[in-house]
């Protein structure tokens, strides 16, 4: 099937018995097997965008912007679920990012315009931006995580913000 009849079917597909479950399965197929995307020209291959960003993250260790990871294990092949087209590379996720480390500040670090974030100004299930409050709404007392326009955040307390209370027997 190619594309313009897979469009073409989608929505006697997607009503079909399973239909959505087969549809997620099938986008999933096409995304770990590279064919959801192009190759561009002048696209760098996985291995040369790690070292590039290992480069930068001992910058900012040498100065102390950032601490440096704990070792990661390398993958082997059997930590390959399956096989990448060429180019892609398997990787553990703290060879591409400084998970879990960001600067933290003090009330006295930042300006009473500064936005601050806590977990109940976001909405459960959905991930909404309930409210934006500034320092000069809400003082707070311990340190906090400073992060950067376009950083992605990831709780550790409320992993996908569901939030579950104990039921009165636990």
């Amino acid at each position: 099937m190619d594309a313009r009849q897979f469009l073409a079917e989608f929505k006697h597909i997607a009503s079909a018995p399973e239909g959505v479950q087969k549809i997620r399965e099938l986008v999933l197929q096409f995304a770990i097997s590279g064919d959801l995307t192009v190759r561009v020209i002048g696209d760098i291959f996985a291995s040369e965008s790690i070292a590039g960003n290992k480069e930068e993250q001992d910058k900012l260790v040498a100065p102390g912007q950032i601490k440096r990871q704990h070792l990661l294990q390398k993958m082997t092949e059997s930590d390959y679920p399956w096989a990448l087209p060429d180019g892609w590379l398997w990787c553990r996720l703290g060879e591409v990012t400084n998970y879990g480390y960001s600067p933290r500040v003090e009330l006295g670090d930042v300006d009473d315009q500064t936005w601050i974030l806590e977990l109940e100004d976001i909405e459960r299930g959905t991930s909404r931006l309930l409210q934006k409050v500034r320092v000069n709404n809400r003082l707070f007392k311990s340190a906090k995580n400073r992060f950067n326009y376009g950083s992605i955040l990831y709780s550790k307390l409320r992993p996908c913000l569901l939030y579950t209370s104990p039921s009165p027997r636990d």
